[in-house]
């Protein structure tokens, strides 16, 4: 089963599952789905990050993170397709990471990919549709 972790300074961790979000706040447990979860908010990754995760009847404020990848954390319990806006693939004199608005989607799920292990950062160069392939 694949899950993310973050541990904080005083004790407190908090872990994501594939359908829950788990708080670990002063020792005591609790246990959301992850449908509850409406926003987050990443303010500072380790370390000591900061994250607020508002629920829908609560806000829980992450503070002290010594551990984990905060922004990671953040978009496994709550995904937002952050690429979506209008890349310009007319930069001069820069390479053309991300910058394909056409492949958005497809660069999205291999970064995901490279992320969680899945594939490695050369088979990510070698899918990314954005990458000129000269010399291959």
């Amino acid at each position: 089963m694949r899950y993310s972790k973050l541990f904080c300074k005083n004790g407190d961790s908090f872990i994501a599952t594939p359908h829950f979000f788990i708080s670990i706040i002063n020792q005591k447990i609790e246990c959301y789905s992850k449908k509850e979860i409406k926003d987050y908010q990443f303010i500072k990754g380790v370390p000591n990050g900061k994250a607020i995760i508002i629920l829908n009847n609560k806000k829980i404020i992450v503070d002290n993170i010594v551990k984990g990848r905060v922004f990671d954390f953040l978009q496994y319990i709550h995904p937002k397709n952050f690429n979506k806006t209008s890349y310009d693939n007319t930069i001069r004199g820069q390479f053309p990471i991300l910058l394909d608005i056409d492949h958005a989607d497809v660069i999205d799920k291999l970064r995901n990919a490279m992320l969680n292990g899945i594939i490695s950062s050369y088979e990510f160069d070698d899918f990314n549709p954005s990458y000129p392939k000269a010399g291959k």
